[in-house]
């Protein structure tokens, strides 16, 4: 469990963040397991963050990437039929939204590399300012 105390404005609260002994240990194996338990300052031997570090390249991430957006009536969408053409709300130059969890994290262009359907990352989306409290 990673505990994190939060502040907004005048309320303070804290957030949990509970993760499975089983996942922990199969990313971190049983050494980085007990390092990360022991809450240690002594800094991560190479051996250890090269072995964390590949561990971590191997974990996968869904994409999500948004073309654009229609609205249709019911009746439109109940008669759609093979070749039919849903104008989107979106200029064919403009850049598409790729998402990861939630959040929208680049900026891309639609393509293809090779037979395959790609995006380019054009651009990444910066994070939101943090907020800082004012005295």
């Amino acid at each position: 469990v990673c505990t994190f105390e939060v502040s907004v404005y005048d309320n303070k609260s804290f957030i949990n963040i509970c993760y499975p002994y089983m996942m922990l240990e199969k990313a971190l194996g049983k050494a980085g397991l007990q390092q990360f338990i022991s809450g240690s300052s002594v800094p991560t031997p190479p051996a250890h963050r090269e072995r964390y570090e590949g561990s971590l390249r191997k974990v996968e991430v869904e994409l999500r990437a948004e073309l654009g957006r229609a609205h249709l009536m019911l009746s439109e969408l109940m008669d759609l039929q093979e070749g039919d053409v849903i104008p989107l709300q979106r200029r064919v130059d403009e850049p598409v939204q790729v998402f990861t969890g939630k959040g929208q994290k680049f900026y891309a262009a639609p393509g293809k590399s090779g037979k395959r359907h790609a995006l380019r990352i054009l651009d990444l989306v910066p994070p939101p300012p943090e907020f800082v409290e004012e005295d």
